[in-house]
């Protein structure tokens, strides 16, 4: 194992891990400074990833989650992403078709220092995408 960590009993640890999320935004935008940590919990399915990074400007909390609410209802990100304005645990979030349920309680700001934590199916959010996608091929064709 490329990690030794990943070698302890999945059903019986929690066992830190690298978070595939901030990669994938990092590639998206390289000069975004960003970290991000997961953890493999025992949980049948649902997960929830924590996302710091350094903004350009001071901004509130308010703020941040109000754009998160904006995202969600309307533009490109509507239907893929969601927002939590309540508390949920990680059950809760099976089977729902979002790629992200940002838990906008969760949201903390410390000057520019921003930290985001957004909940997934990782299985069934995925899945919905792909089929969003053979949808979209299907229709071009």
């Amino acid at each position: 194992m490329k990690d030794r960590r990943d070698s302890w009993a999945a059903a019986e640890n929690i066992i830190p891990s690298s978070s595939g999320a901030a990669k994938a935004l990092k590639f998206i935008w390289n000069d975004l400074q960003i970290t991000g940590k997961a953890y493999r919990i025992p949980t049948r399915t649902g997960s929830i990833a924590e996302l710091n990074l350094i903004t350009e400007k001071r901004c509130t909390v308010q703020e941040i989650n109000d754009m998160f609410r904006e995202a969600a209802r309307e533009g490109q990100l509507k239907g893929v992403l969601d927002v939590l304005e309540g508390e949920w645990a990680s059950s809760r979030i099976v089977a729902d078709p979002h790629s992200s349920i940002i838990d906008l309680r969760l949201t903390q700001v410390q000057g520019e220092l921003l930290s985001v934590a957004t909940w997934y199916d990782n299985e069934w959010g995925y899945a919905s995408r792909l089929a969003e996608v053979a949808s979209y091929l299907v229709a071009k064709s």
